[in-house]
């Protein structure tokens, strides 16, 4: 897998977790697309470390409430579970591009 390849894998999920984030839509949730949407735009600028740094410091926080829902919501079990490989997925790929930089 190349730098650039991991790159897009990441961007693609970050933008699935946008999406999983938004749907549906409240106030509370637009407050935490805010992170989600900033790494998305430093992303689409090559990968450094900085952003793969920064990227993997809000996946763990985005993980971390999808394993919370995983706990505390049953009946949306299996979009939590979604939601925190999706996290972890972004964290990988990030990492990933920037080691293969």
């Amino acid at each position: 897998m190349s730098a650039s390849l991991s790159h897009r894998v990441a961007l693609a999920a970050l933008l699935a977790l946008m999406l999983m984030t938004a749907l549906p839509f409240s106030a509370v949730r637009g407050y935490a697309l805010l992170p989600l949407g900033a790494l998305l735009l430093a992303g689409l600028r090559p990968p450094s470390r900085p952003w793969a740094v920064a990227t993997g410091s809000f996946m763990l926080v985005y993980f971390s409430l999808g394993v919370m829902d995983i706990l505390t919501n049953p009946a949306e079990r299996a979009r939590a579970i979604l939601y925190s490989v999706l996290a972890v997925t972004v964290l990988f790929a990030a990492l990933d591009a920037a080691r293969r930089r």
